[in-house]
């Protein structure tokens, strides 16, 4: 899309920050930073304050680039790690003593990082067959971020990357449970992921369930998201122009084309609208089990996430908010989840979290109280960045 329209991106981007802001999200972790980000989002006059993760940590053929990297710069850009267990698929240009996993957590923290986070995914539950970290790898990782004083966090939503994020002492698990061994129409979760999740919450180990990740995905083939009046809210008047033209409903018919075949080769013949509706369900009821155990739940999204227009920036947050509720999880809980609990997982607890004396003056003013009901989210009055009055809404 940005070959032919190259405004659209910048469009996008333009309107990012603000489309935060817009519904009351004054702070932002950025779990996967790639190099750019941080200049062209601060250079807006209007933003949200903006922590990261550096780039992410990758190994050779592992998700998310799967890449091979040719040279140093490209090893560097995807933040490449060596790992023993790979040895035989390093590529011969590049030197392995430089790829340590205490120097991708130096890279991190050159940038400006505040975690650090690795990917540990072995193929959305059986869609593929991809290389993840080793435990000594992980090790290693959590070590060095420790070190450095950065959180740690693995990005797993798989009983299986689950354990090896346990294993590995994780901080935050970045995302829910959703993927599990046995039958893949089941709703239900098995012993397996009962177990981890015991473990979890034993742990004290953080997870961001992050909801509308899979939710989202259901708009692969329903886009009534697009009749949704906040959507001109999160994204500029020309991206939403591309999505309902032509040129955008034929890409999105070629999109859940793809989606319907992939859907053949792993599940058989089931309607689409069960078919994604599997994961959202999976990830409700296993929110239900965390909650009931008392896993620590922090608030957060994942934007853009997978395929589709069911996670736009802002929104989704807002979206993640009422897929807590619906859940049922306290409102009181949410707020927390949302503020001071993330603040002090990511260690900006000083700064951030609570209205306190001597801390940043970011605040969220509403007409309603977000603890007699989710839809308060809804009812903005004013937001305040670091003391000055902002409505926080696009222009």
């Amino acid at each position: 899309v940005d070959a032919d329209h190259p405004g659209l991106l910048e469009d996008y981007r333009s309107q990012l920050p603000r489309s935060y802001l817009a519904f009351g999200f004054t702070t932002l972790v950025d779990l996967n930073a790639k190099p750019a980000t941080l200049a062209w989002f601060n250079r807006a006059p209007l933003h949200p304050d903006y922590y990261h993760c550096g780039q992410a940590v990758e190994i050779v053929g592992g998700y998310p680039s799967f890449a091979n990297p040719k040279d140093k710069a490209e090893a560097d850009r995807v933040n490449l790690v060596y790992d023993p267990a790979q040895s035989e698929h390093w590529p011969a240009a590049l030197d392995r003593n430089s790829y340590t996993p205490a120097d991708a957590v130096r890279r991190a923290a050159d940038a400006g990082a505040i975690c650090v986070k690795v990917f540990v995914e072995h193929g959305f539950g059986g869609a593929a067959h991809w290389p993840v970290p080793s435990r000594q790898t992980l090790d290693a990782l959590r070590a060095a971020s420790v070190a450095r004083g950065l959180v740690f966090v693995v990005h797993a939503n798989a009983v299986e990357s689950w354990r090896a994020a346990l294993d590995a002492h994780a901080d935050v698990i970045a995302h829910g449970l959703w993927h599990w061994p046995g039958d893949l129409h089941s709703t239900t979760p098995p012993v397996e992921a009962r177990t981890v999740i015991r473990r979890a919450a034993a742990s004290h180990v953080a997870v961001q369930p992050t909801l509308q990740a899979v939710f989202g995905d259901e708009s692969i083939f329903d886009r009534s998201i697009l009749r949704d009046p906040r959507l001109a809210e999160s994204l500029p008047p020309t991206v939403l122009a591309w999505l309902t033209s032509g040129e955008g409903e034929a890409a999105a018919r070629s999109q859940a084309e793809e989606y319907r075949s992939a859907i053949a080769r792993m599940l058989g013949p089931i309607g689409e609208q069960k078919a994604m509706s599997i994961a959202p369900s999976r990830a409700m009821a296993t929110l239900r089990l965390m909650l009931g155990d008392h896993v620590r739940l922090l608030f957060g999204t994942d934007t853009p996430s997978n395929e589709g227009i069911g996670n736009p920036p802002g929104l989704n947050g807002r979206l993640e908010l009422g897929r807590w509720a619906e859940a049922g999880v306290p409102l009181g809980r949410i707020l927390r989840a949302a503020t001071v609990d993330n603040a002090k997982a990511f260690h900006l607890s000083s700064d951030v979290g609570t209205i306190e004396v001597g801390k940043r003056a970011d605040l969220l003013l509403l007409r309603s109280d977000p603890l007699k009901t989710i839809h308060a989210y809804d009812t903005i009055d004013t937001v305040f960045l670091n003391g000055v009055r902002s409505r926080g809404t696009t222009s």
